[in-house]
């Protein structure tokens, strides 16, 4: 089994896995990677599992190699879940203190977070995620964190985020055949922002845009906390295929120069390199220059944008 101190998180993306395993560092606060591995996943397209056997080897094999670089073994699993099949909207709850010293508690909190939860939902959805954003004591907002305070009237505005039933069923279905327990399920967005979004730029105002493969992330916080999270169907994928159409190359390929040689705007290029590239049949070579890719990837680049500032006016 695994060190005690040892953590290991699981990605499951758009066609591909991720396993990263890693212990805090001397101190705490930062952790440290021990290994990590990324396969690709055909089981698994825009976020959900389209196929079990194809995630469940995946998952496995992305485990095992980041096992075998860390030197540890490990049973159980933090899951990141991304997707459109999640979806996200604010709510309010309250609960009134009714004990004489009326002081508040951490059971109080936990109460009246519950009674911002309890909302109808469709027997195909369930919650991930309640996220309080800010408490209000007797009509008093902004109180960060109520517990000790004295109040009647506890109120809580909070951040939901709910998942598809069959999905999640489906993921944990694959981890559980592959032979690893999940310990929690994470929306991956709301990882990603206590990564990177700092307690500064959460409390004046930031945008967060996690681009992945087939999907898209938004995270837009304030005042401390996240206000809006969105999963719009558009990725970097379909600048992949841009490129495998235009070059007429082969999606692999393709990929490969959008990573090692793609710019989406004239004043990133430095030099018009001449790239040699396979077409599709993988062995007719061919050449193309960066400002030729360029105009390849930069209108799909400029459409996902478009989308997003689209959706966040409309937000």
């Amino acid at each position: 089994m695994a060190k005690p101190e040892t953590i290991a998180g699981l990605d499951m993306g758009s066609g591909r896995v991720t396993c990263l395993i890693g212990a805090p560092e001397p101190g705490g606060g930062r952790m440290r990677v021990l290994g990590g591995s990324s396969v690709p996943c055909r089981g698994i397209s825009g976020g959900v599992v389209v196929n079990i056997l194809e995630t469940k080897n995946a998952v496995s094999q992305a485990v095992e190699e980041a096992e075998a670089k860390a030197g540890v073994t490990v049973g159980g699993l933090f899951l990141g879940v991304r997707g459109v099949h999640l979806q996200s909207f604010n709510n309010k709850g309250a609960f009134n203190i009714a004990r004489t010293d009326r002081e508040i508690t951490a059971e109080d909190v936990h109460s009246v977070v519950a009674n911002a939860k309890a909302i109808p939902l469709s027997s195909d959805r369930e919650i991930l995620h309640v996220v309080p954003q800010s408490f209000s004591l007797d009509r008093q907002r902004g109180v960060p964190d109520p517990v000790g305070m004295e109040g009647s009237l506890l109120e809580v505005d909070v951040h939901i985020v709910t998942a598809s039933s069959a999905h999640l069923n489906n993921v944990m279905k694959s981890v559980a055949q592959a032979g690893f327990e999940v310990i929690e399920l994470v929306y991956g967005l709301l990882a990603t922002g206590e990564q990177l979004v700092t307690p500064e730029e959460k409390d004046l105002g930031s945008l967060l845009v996690d681009l992945g493969g087939q999907s898209v992330s938004l995270g837009v916080y304030s005042e401390g906390s996240i206000r809006y999270s969105k999963e719009i169907g558009i990725g970097s994928d379909f600048i992949t295929r841009d490129l495998a159409v235009g070059l007429r190359t082969s999606m692999a390929t393709a990929e490969r120069l959008k990573i090692a040689h793609g710019i989406a705007h004239s004043s990133l290029l430095n030099g018009d390199e001449d790239i040699e590239f396979s077409r599709v049949d993988g062995r007719t070579m061919d050449r193309v220059k960066t400002s030729t890719m360029m105009s390849y990837i930069l209108p799909r680049v400029e459409e996902i944008f478009n989308i997003v500032a689209d959706d966040l006016q409309a937000s």
